[in-house]
């Protein structure tokens, strides 16, 4: 916004101002004018203290940099975690205890399926001796006629 040097601005016409005039990105003329404001107003003065403070605290917490011992301790602690090789126990723990591991949901998956398979087939692969048809007693069907007498009597 141009301004005049004769022009004093007003609270409503400095207030948008104050951010580029912290960082001291106007223009000679509004800078002036926006500085002969701030001594004049008590209100803007105070906002633009605070816009300065908060600007310069942003700052410091940008640039601050960790301690030197702290940045000791994190690599020594990236260093044996990524370093040291995981055993055979490491790589199941990590397995179970998983939020949801897989291992347990495939055999949680699979348990149905073996109970129904045992229960199905059970009897048929061990029959007992008492579940088997004896022989000695079957009839024999051969060529049988459906339209001619019954050769067998036993069938009857």
């Amino acid at each position: 916004m141009e301004t005049n040097a004769d022009t004093p601005l007003t609270c409503a016409h400095c207030e948008p101002l104050l951010i580029e005039f912290v960082h001291e990105e106007l223009e000679q003329v509004t800078h002036v004018g926006v500085a002969q404001h701030l001594a004049s107003c008590s209100d803007c003065a105070l906002a633009s203290c605070r816009l300065r403070a908060d600007l310069e605290g942003i700052a410091v917490v940008v640039n601050e940099r960790p301690r030197a011992q702290v940045r000791t301790q994190l690599r020594a602690r990236v260093a044996s975690e990524f370093t040291k090789t995981p055993t055979l126990v490491d790589h199941f723990r990590r397995l179970w205890s998983r939020p949801i591991p897989a291992w347990q949901a495939l055999g949680l998956a699979a348990a149905p399926a073996v109970v129904l398979t045992l229960v199905w087939w059970g009897p048929a692969m061990n029959p007992s001796p008492d579940s088997q048809p004896s022989t000695d007693h079957a009839p024999e069907i051969d060529r049988v006629d459906a339209g001619g007498p019954l050769r067998d009597l036993r069938l009857l």
